[in-house]
């Protein structure tokens, strides 16, 4: 028999193998081991104590997980895959009847809702916020700077539904949807 010269390293070479040998079992046992592996690959991208984080910790230990574990990880997968599927349909129709307001310079009124408001956005040192509104035929208008909302501290609610008055400044696309831009803008609440 040889003698061990350092047992922490022949310990550690021993576990390694182990490990190393459960990885290759646990691929070869389960279809999806490798996307498993991919998806779960570094513990520190889950929050401390999450399921996901105890998961990816166990692959990372014992080079497997069990089979409740890996069916577990494939519905999650799943789930994602169906979601991300569902978004890239809606985002696709939304790009395919979306359309540009008016001409460059005409001036609009139109009835609207506040989708999205991004307050403080910083600048250059300077404050400023950006708005996204949605007219009722689903077209996007977008805006910057300090708009007189006719809201408690100035945000707009995201049901309250406007009238927007301003200028067309230009036609913009993001992420294939068709935008509108406007200045000058003018809200009041829409009375039904």
């Amino acid at each position: 028999m040889t003698a061990i010269n350092n047992q922490r390293a022949w310990e550690a070479g021993r576990t390694a193998s182990i490990i190393g040998n459960a990885r290759k079992t646990f691929f070869k046992n389960f279809d999806r081991g490798v996307e498993v592996a991919d998806f779960l690959c570094n513990p520190d991208d889950w929050e401390t104590g999450s399921f996901l984080h105890s998961l990816s910790s166990a692959l990372q230990q014992y080079g497997k997980l069990t089979d409740k574990q890996y069916e577990a990880v494939c519905k999650i997968l799943d789930t994602r895959e169906e979601k991300r599927l569902a978004w890239e349909k809606e985002a696709q129709e939304k790009a395919a009847r979306s359309k540009h307001i008016g001409k460059i310079g005409d001036k609009i009124e139109l009835p609207v809702t506040c989708t999205n408001y991004y307050n403080n956005y910083k600048t250059y040192g300077e404050h400023f916020h950006i708005y996204t509104f949605e007219t009722e035929n689903s077209q996007i208008l977008t805006c910057t700077g300090n708009i007189d909302v006719p809201d408690e501290d100035n945000n707009p609610l995201k049901s309250t539904k406007y009238i927007l008055k301003g200028t067309i400044r230009q036609h913009n696309e993001y992420k294939n949807i068709k935008q509108t831009r406007v200045i000058r803008v003018k809200l009041s609440i829409k009375e039904d």
